[in-house]
Formats: C-alpha cells, structure tokens, sequence
C-alpha cells in the first residue's frame, strides 16, 4: 500500500525543529532591529546638527536656540529650517558662536535620546532614557 502525506508524528517532529531556529534566531533578529533603528535615529539627528551650523554659517556664527518639534527645526527667531529626513524627533539644540552645538533630542516614541554639548565632537545615544535634556 502506498503512503500519502506524513503522519502526526512527522509534523510534530518538523514543528519542534522550526521552533527550536525561531527561537534561537529570534534574538539576532531582534537586535539586529534595534540597531538599525538606533543607527536611523543617529543619522537623523547628525542631519539635524549640520542643518543648524549651515543655518549658522549664513548668519556668521550668531548664538542661536533651536527647536525641534516632529522632526522640524525652529530657530528662535521662527524661521524653520530644511532637513533631508526627520522622523517625529522633539528636543532642543543651541549653537555659539564658534559654531558647536549643543543639542538634546528624543525620538518620536521616546525611547531614545541623543544627546551632545558644546565640548563634544560626537552624539551620545541613550537608550530608555524618560529625561532628555541639553547642557550646554
């Protein structure tokens, strides 16, 4: 007699086997995401910072505040800025007059913030972090 199709225990065993590699890939992948959005976040956020020392250079170096509100730039004195990108990020960032910049922004669900002073050449990205707040 020919045999069709697998039995029970056959699947049972193919369904053991698929759960095993979920579950050991499922954390690769799951970093794997939250990297790449930490990465998109920080190149979000460096954009944010050349577009304010453009805007600055135009006017010499004046000291200016910033503000971010989804993802669109506000100087102080209302004129808003062009970004390539922005996703939602809220925050503030200042900028004296040799050109460095302070800055401190969330992402749009505030689990990340990106953080960096006036005496700093890189971000500092914090994951879970509920306060983000700029020194200057």
């Amino acid at each position: 007699m020919k045999k069709n199709g697998f039995t029970l225990v056959e699947l049972l065993a193919i369904i053991i086997i698929i759960g095993m590699l979920v579950t050991i890939t499922a954390p690769y992948i799951i970093n794997s995401i939250n990297t790449s959005k930490k990465h998109a976040f920080k190149n979000s956020v460096e954009g944010i910072v050349r577009a304010i020392k453009e805007e600055a250079a135009e006017i010499n170096y004046t000291e200016m505040e910033y503000t971010i509100t989804d993802g669109t730039i506000t100087d102080s004195e209302g004129k808003e800025l062009k970004t390539a990108g922005g996703d939602g990020e809220t925050g503030s960032a200042y900028i004296d007059e040799n050109g460095r910049v302070a800055i401190a922004v969330q992402n749009r669900d505030k689990k990340m913030c990106a953080q960096k002073t006036l005496n700093q050449t890189h971000l500092t990205i914090t994951e879970n972090k509920t306060n983000c707040i700029r020194n200057n």
